[in-house]
Order: structure tokens, then sequence, then C-alpha cells
């Protein structure tokens, strides 16, 4: 089971999503990175060192399994 500090971050890779990332990590929040490509999703999740979900935020199946990944 995942700690209550975690989430879902969808779009990590775009410059919001990044900043949210890199001031979680700060906070001591566990975020999982996600997004639609995973050459631009996993450098950034190794760099931080959190995990990460390469998911269509178009494919609902998909979107809910990872959903499902982070619930509390």
């Amino acid at each position: 089971m995942m700690q209550s500090n975690s989430f879902l971050l969808y779009g990590a890779n775009g410059y919001t999503g990044e900043l949210i990332a890199r001031y979680a990590k700060q906070y001591n929040l566990q975020p999982t990175l996600a997004g639609r490509r995973k050459e631009v999703i996993e450098p950034l999740a190794v760099k931080l060192n959190l995990p990460y979900l390469v998911v269509d935020i178009n494919d609902p199946a998909a979107l809910q399994a990872a959903l499902k990944e982070v619930k509390q």
C-alpha cells in the first residue's frame, strides 16, 4: 500500500508538472509521475528518484488502473 503522501501527477513532463514534482519531492511527498510518453517521463522520474507510469489519458481503463495504484 502506498503512503498517504502519494498522488498521481499526470503531465509531470510539462513545465508546471515538473515544478510540482520538484516541490513535492522537497516536501517529502511521493508523487507518481505520469504521462503518455515514456521517453520524457522516465528520465524525470529517474532524476527525482520517483516512481512513474506511462498511461494515455484518452484510455479510460488504463487511467483507472493507474489511479488505483495510488488510491488510498
